[in-house]
């Protein structure tokens, strides 16, 4: 996240995931100064709005991508919480790569059926786009 970004910058950003609106944010500061460390935790109603936001992975707050990730089993950094953070990743990233592919293989189906609209190259996807 910007280091300028509010609770409410990033409750805004999110708020569309959430089915009723509510969605909670905890930003991490720096204890000395009290000023953002640029992450945030957010909290949703559901699983559903859960991967909602999970699709935000690479969006953008005030101009900063961002990463939208799980977490898993509290905080700490032993083994087991490693390994399931791992887990859960991996599985993110294929499901965003397969989403983004799929997007990709339908714009150029739809431009090889002659549907009117922008042409579209594979030079115009930038290489990043699936790099998750």
């Amino acid at each position: 996240l910007p280091f300028t970004a509010t609770k409410a910058d990033v409750a805004r950003h999110f708020a569309s995931c959430s089915s009723n609106g509510m969605v909670q944010v905890r930003l991490l500061t720096a204890k000395d100064t009290g000023k953002s460390r640029g992450i945030a935790f957010v909290q949703l109603p559901s699983e559903l709005n859960l991967q909602a936001a999970l699709l935000l992975d690479h969006s953008s707050i005030g101009g900063r991508r961002i990463r939208v990730e799980r977490t898993a089993m509290g905080g700490g950094n032993d083994a087991n919480r490693k390994s399931a953070l791992k887990e859960m990743k991996t599985e993110q990233e294929q499901e965003m790569r397969g989403a983004v592919e799929a997007a990709i293989d339908a714009a150029f189906a739809k431009q090889r059926e002659g549907e009117p609209g922008d042409l579209l190259n594979r030079t115009d996807i930038d290489a990043g786009v699936t790099d998750f």
